[in-house]
């Protein structure tokens, strides 16, 4: 009888220890979009324990260049369709873009893509110049009656995304002060107006607000840099020139009552050949990116900070150290940049999941003329190494499924 009872404990944790490698092997499917011109993909990498077991595809002709995907801009996955940074919508079921919903309205090259709340997408509609909501159930496109049309500003080609308000419901627009043309290379000035889209009505409420101190050498309009914090909120910075570098005011404006918070000061930043950005990490902490360095922005408590912990989900984060992004993963250290290769803090730059993460990282090729190549690599836990994936035309990480 002892010998039995033996035997089925030995079988007993046999078995648990046969369930717990069984609920450790994960697999994971990541999603990327490759192709600038007509010919473009949709790879699917299938991952069992961090190794590859092998790769799908999706080719289709894009002639018109609707299916666009930018790093700057948002782009989502969901569960059946991939939307595209401008509205066009790939469906993975039937493996080709949704030209139509089901009321006829053309969904492809509709707009840009602003946010997603639960079931509806929004986009700015380049054509109607309004807010339209794509209902991820019914498949409608409807139009916001209670937004009137707008137009959306461009700097340097790029639409201004981040002047639309979290709520969608106020507009900032940033106007140059005087001959901007000539200024461009400078240290351009500009007034800022706010939009309310239910009525039309333009208010300007700052004067004089200066962008990123240019290099001679920038081909880059100067700007300022502006974010929404919340429906009430936005952020700015204003550039000053002192000398041969420049300092930078962070501001906070309360459109509720006009109120202008000075969140900090950063001196000594060189000159740039681009302007300095907003980004938030998954988690809603903000940073400035300067030509400085990087800086962590606290809007609760009004300073700055540049000991950066920048999220990028599932226990992965970043730090800098010495000019250079460092990633880490459960505060273990898994990446660091190097002179020849950089990743960016953009959202389709990189993608987490629970134990992995893609990157999209800018190699140069040391070469004569100086050319730069686009690779993937992906880190794992369960192997705890990097896998280099050589894709000449990678646009965008699309996600993990």
């Amino acid at each position: 009888m002892e010998k039995l009872n033996t035997f089925i404990l030995s079988l007993s944790l046999l078995l648990i220890g046969c369930n717990k490698q069984k609920s450790i092997s994960e697999d994971k499917a990541l999603l990327i979009a490759s192709g600038y011109n007509s010919e473009k993909k949709i790879y699917k990498y299938n991952f069992i324990d961090g190794t590859i077991k092998d790769i799908d595809s999706i080719n289709f002709n894009d002639s018109k260049n609707e299916f666009k995907f930018k790093s700057n801009l948002k782009s989502l996955l969901t569960e059946n369709k991939i939307f595209s940074s401008f509205g066009a919508i790939l469906d993975l079921n039937e493996r080709k873009l949704s030209l139509v919903d089901s009321l006829g309205y053309k969904i492809a090259n509709k707009g840009l893509l602003l946010k997603r709340d639960k079931n509806v997408i929004y986009f700015y509609n380049f054509i109607s110049k309004n807010i339209v909501r794509y209902d991820l159930e019914s498949n409608k496109l409807l139009f916001d009656v209670n937004v009137k049309k707008f137009e959306l500003q461009y700097f340097n080609s790029f639409p201004c995304i981040d002047y639309i308000s979290t709520d969608l419901k106020h507009l900032i627009k940033v106007i140059p002060t005087g001959n901007f043309g000539a200024k461009k290379m400078q240290n351009s000035s500009f007034n800022i107006l706010l939009k309310n889209l239910s009525t039309g009505e333009e208010n300007k409420i700052v004067n004089s607000v200066n962008g990123t101190l240019m290099s001679t050498a920038s081909s880059t309009i100067s700007m300022p840099s502006v974010k929404w914090l919340n429906e009430n909120e936005f952020i700015f910075s204003n550039f000053k020139r002192n000398g041969n570098s420049a300092m930078c005011y962070i501001l906070k404006f309360n459109i509720s009552n006009n109120q202008i918070t000075n969140i900090g000061k950063i001196d000594s930043i060189p000159f740039s050949t681009s302007n300095s950005i907003f980004e938030f990490d998954v988690y809603g902490n903000l940073f400035f990116f300067s030509q400085k360095g990087v800086f962590q922005v606290d809007f609760i408590n009004n300073n700055l900070s540049q000991k950066i912990k920048f999220n990028l989900g599932d226990n992965f984060y970043v730090n800098v150290k010495d000019g250079l992004k460092c990633i880490y993963f459960d505060n273990e250290k898994i990446y660091s940049e190097t002179k020849n290769e950089k990743f960016e803090l953009f959202n389709n730059d990189y993608k987490s999941d629970k134990n992995y993460i893609a990157l999209k990282v800018t190699t140069n090729n040391n070469d004569v003329n100086l050319t730069k190549s686009n690779n993937l690599k992906i880190w794992s836990k369960s192997t705890g190494k990097w896998t280099l994936i050589k894709e000449s035309e990678i646009v965008s990480i699309l996600g993990w499924k």
